[in-house]
């Protein structure tokens, strides 16, 4: 896209929005180092200290990677996740056409919390299925999931097959609804959070850097709770959409 200077958009964020077109659109492709500053300021026909901010805004945003004394590698765009979607994570990945995978980090047999049995409408204490994994899009991780599901839903052969079955990185809504008891309407809340030092080693950003906090209720079509999920997703990597209409008169 030649770069136009008879119209009010800043010129670094002309170029930003062209890198940022041409990896939606697939020509230029996620692991792909971008040319060196110099050379993108031939092809854009600008200064130097308008690509630096380019591309300083890319790597703000999650969008590239800068390496000293190796260049800027693109990561991608920010994974963004309609907010009345009830949908997995890889069910969110497959349609962006990102490879998911998820590791799981902990799993057990738990007694709720207060707050997890108010969430489950049962008494403190009954026990729940807890896991604790590390989600990872196309090799790189960008959020930690952590469940508990009502241990009463499931019997004592699927209790032991589950380990396994989410070792192999198997989605736990797709055997959800293996199971039939897949949640098919949901409650969620969000926060902005800074990652502490645990949470950040494993998603491999510094501590203290932005986050979003997910929580979600997950229910049955009888109307009764089975799940509990609390999410931290990068905030460089993870996004939001709204679709909003205008209330009518």
């Amino acid at each position: 896209m030649p770069i136009r200077r008879d119209i009010p958009l800043p010129l670094y964020y002309q170029v930003k929005q062209d890198i940022m077109d041409k990896i939606d659109k697939g020509a230029i492709e996620l692991g792909a180092r971008l040319p060196g500053e110099y050379e993108l300021c031939d092809i854009y026909k600008v200064s130097r200290i308008t690509i630096v901010r380019a591309l300083d805004e890319l790597a703000r945003d999650g969008v590239v990677r800068r390496i000293p004394g190796k260049g800027t590698v693109v990561i991608g765009l920010r994974v963004e996740q309609g907010i009345l979607e009830l949908s997995s994570f890889t069910e969110v990945m497959q349609a962006r056409g990102i490879q998911s995978e998820a590791v799981l980090l902990e799993y057990a047999i738990v007694p709720c919390t207060p707050s997890v049995s108010a969430k489950l409408e049962v008494e403190p204490g009954a026990e729940a299925v807890f896991m604790r994994r590390l989600r990872l899009a196309d090799g790189e991780p960008i959020g930690l999931n952590t469940n508990y599901l009502l241990k009463s839903m499931f019997s004592d052969e699927v209790l032991a097959s589950l380990p396994e079955r989410l070792g192999r990185h198997q989605s736990l809504y797709a055997i959800l609804n293996e199971l039939g008891c897949r949640p098919n309407s949901g409650v969620e809340r969000y926060l902005a959070i800074a990652l502490d030092e645990e949470q950040s080693a494993l998603l491999n950003v510094p501590v203290g850097s932005p986050a979003l906090f997910q929580e979600r209720v997950g229910y049955l079509g009888s109307g009764a709770a089975i799940e509990v999920s609390q999410s931290v997703n990068r905030g460089d990597r993870y996004a939001l959409a709204v679709r909003l209409a205008r209330r009518a008169d």
